[in-house]
This record gives structure tokens, C-alpha cells and sequence, in this order.
């Protein structure tokens, strides 16, 4: 190994990330977040740093803006019945979705797969679970802002960086991991093309999406059922925190997406008989 390589081996090495939970109670809708997550870290012993990042669960941010529907309020339309019966889910629940989402691909038992805001995921973001009996949250409205917000709000205590979490799971695997759906104060991707490898051979085609793999650190953390940690403290990662707010964004159209395309390219080889 060359002396720029052990000494940037080094200073990977010395890098500690370390995840802070942030333990709070319940909030209801209304309530002013930045300051709940504000006396959240001071109820736990703890303050910000520059340099930090707040992972913050999307149902958090959420509830606090009233993105909660109360099923017995929902009308299930005619199509919200034939996809119930289908996929075996209640169909004021399939409802809901249809409203959220931007399109529905299929589904199965339980279950639709959908694109909402440009993300793959299930059920539009509605989700059932950590919400009262009854009822189902849905997405914020405009994530990115909500994440900005937070940020703006916060950014007396120290210079920040905000990522709304959410839980996705990836093809051909089980369990859920960690999603940013937003991000305000870092680039949510790190583009490496250019770059070399361990044997200075070029990368052509790799972006790290950075983003998604702190938001699956504090995901960890923050758990799926009553963990009640709904926001961590990630100190440590060395990023950037730039001046002004973050408008990048890692969302693929689905024309350059390795899942999507492929498997429409599939399905059209299959249709012309090239798959036999």
C-alpha cells in the first residue's frame, strides 16, 4: 500500500460514527415539532453539536401535521372494493392509498406496491402501525420542506443537518431498512465516478447514496414497534453542512433504474417471444 493510500486508510480508521437516541413521548397533531425535538434532546441529557444529524421518523413529523385519517371517516370506492377483495386488504384502507399514490404496480396479500413522489414503496407510505387504533398515517405532505423547517428552527443550538425517516424493504430480501425521504443540510448522494478503487482502476457508474445508509443506522435505532425513539442524534459522519438549505434529490426516473427497467425490459422481451 502507497503513503496516500495508508494515510487516508488512517483517517477512515479514526472515523467513529456514533447514534444517540432520542427517547420521547407521544405527540398529537399541532404540535410545534422542532421544539418537541428540542426539549426531547434536553429531556434526555443532551445537546447538539455542529456537525450533527437528526435523524427524525416520518411518523413524527407526520403526526405533528395532522397526517392521520381516520378509517370509519373513509368511503371506499368501487375500485378501492375489487382491490381489497383481491389482495385481501380493508378496502377503506386500499382507499386511502389510491388517494396517495401516484401509481399502483400490483401487490400481493396485504399489500400494494406503489410509486408515490417518485420512491417505490408500499402502500403509498400509508401505514397503520405506531398510529391509534382507527386510523392510518400518511406521508407529510412535503417532506423536504418539513425537513427544512426543522432544520431552520433548530439551527440556533448548532449547524445541523435534518433526515426524515422512513422504513422501505429491498427486492429479494426480508426485513425493513432505514429511507431518507428527506434531507436538508447534506447531499444525499456522494457521486464516486472518477474516483478509484483499492487497485486505481476508475469507477464509472457509482453514486453512495449516504443519505439512506445514515438513515438506516438511526433506523436501527429507532426500531418498528415500542421502542418510542423517534429521533437519533448521528454524530460523527463528517459531512458537509452547507449554508444554505439542500435541494438535491436521489430519486431515479424509472427509465434509469436497474429494478424498474429491467423488469420492463423483461416484459416486453417476454411479449415478443424473446424469453422462451
Amino acid at each position: 500500500m502507497d503513503t496516500a493510500r495508508r494515510e487516508k486508510a488512517g483517517k477512515q480508521a479514526a472515523r467513529i460514527l456514533r447514534l444517540i437516541p432520542v427517547c420521547m413521548g407521544l405527540i398529537k397533531p399541532g404540535t410545534d415539532l422542532s421544539e418537541a425535538i428540542r426539549l426531547g434532546i434536553k429531556n434526555n441529557g443532551l445537546s447538539l453539536r455542529d456537525g450533527d444529524i437528526i435523524a427524525v421518523a416520518s411518523k413524527l413529523v407526520s403526526t405533528a401535521e395532522g397526517r392521520i385519517v381516520r378509517l370509519g371517516d373513509v368511503t371506499p370506492s368501487r375500485r378501492a372494493y375489487e382491490m381489497g377483495a383481491l389482495y385481501k386488504m380493508e378496502p377503506r384502507l386500499v382507499e386511502i392509498v389510491l388517494r396517495e399514490a401516484d401509481q399502483v404496480l400490483g401487490g400481493l396479500p396485504e399489500v400494494l406496491l406503489t410509486l408515490k413522489n417518485g420512491i417505490l414503496t408500499a402502500n403509498a407510505g400509508v401505514d397503520v402501525s405506531n398510529t391509534p387504533p382507527g386510523f392510518a398515517s400518511l406521508w407529510p405532505v412535503n417532506p423536504d420542506g418539513s425537513a427544512d423547517e426543522i432544520r431552520e428552527k433548530l439551527s440556533d443550538e448548532a449547524d445541523i443537518a435534518v433526515i426524515i425517516v422512513d422504513s422501505r424493504v429491498t427486492p429479494l430480501r426480508l426485513g425493513t431498512i432505514g429511507l431518507a425521504l428527506a434531507t436538508s443540510g447534506i447531499s444525499p448522494t456522494l457521486d464516486l465516478r472518477g474516483s478509484t478503487d483499492i487497485y486505481g482502476k476508475p469507477l464509472r457508474y457509482t453514486w453512495h447514496g449516504v443519505a439512506d445508509d445514515l438513515a438506516s443506522a438511526a433506523h436501527y435505532l429507532m426500531g418498528e414497534a415500542d421502542e418510542g425513539i423517534p429521533a437519533v442524534i448521528v454524530r460523527g459522519a463528517n459531512m458537509r453542512i452547507p449554508l444554505k438549505l439542500n435541494d438535491e434529490s436521489p430519486k431515479l426516473s424509472p427509465d434509469k433504474c436497474l429494478y424498474m427497467s429491467a423488469i420492463r425490459n423483461n416484459a416486453m422481451d417476454t411479449a415478443a417471444g424473446l424469453n422462451g
